[in-house]
């Protein structure tokens, strides 16, 4: 149940982050993920890291990557510099199938000097069997890969 796109974030500071390694400033981390609410509804992602394939955050229910909902930003042509966003189910270990319905408002996009970002937003429950309700408690999964990913 795709609902209209919010507003883009705004310059509120983000509620959740996390920095790979620990309270590295956003543009050196090795992985730089931030999270806040927008609205209601839907749930403010920005993610940044040091990588020429994709940079991903997962959300598992098993610990591991098996049963896991993954939102990714991935370079899908490093001569124009273009990424988009995807939304994508791990049934399995690492198979990273993409969902059917593509659950994301993607806001900015980016990869220059060997690091990708993106800015979307995903609704809280967007009833789609293959994405985890933001509202859950879940182990955090995180990954910043050199390789292009196969979208």
């Amino acid at each position: 149940a795709n609902a209209a796109c919010p507003q883009a974030p705004g310059t509120e500071p983000f509620t959740f982050t996390v920095t790979v390694p620990d309270n590295c400033q956003k543009t050196n981390c090795d992985y730089y993920l931030a999270v806040k609410p927008n609205g209601n509804d839907f749930i403010d992602f920005y993610i940044e890291g040091a990588a020429a394939g994709y940079v991903a955050v997962g959300l598992s229910s098993s610990g591991g990557m098996d049963d896991s909902d993954v939102l990714a930003c991935a370079v899908v042509d490093p001569q124009t510099a273009g990424v988009i966003v995807v939304d994508a189910y791990n049934a399995e270990y690492q198979t990273n199938d993409r969902d059917v319905i593509q659950n994301v408002c993607l806001y900015s996009a980016n990869f220059s000097n060997g690091r990708i970002s993106c800015s979307f937003s995903r609704l809280v429950d967007t009833g789609d069997a293959q994405d985890k309700t933001l509202n859950g408690s879940y182990t955090l999964l995180y990954a910043a890969v050199d390789d292009l990913p196969d979208v």
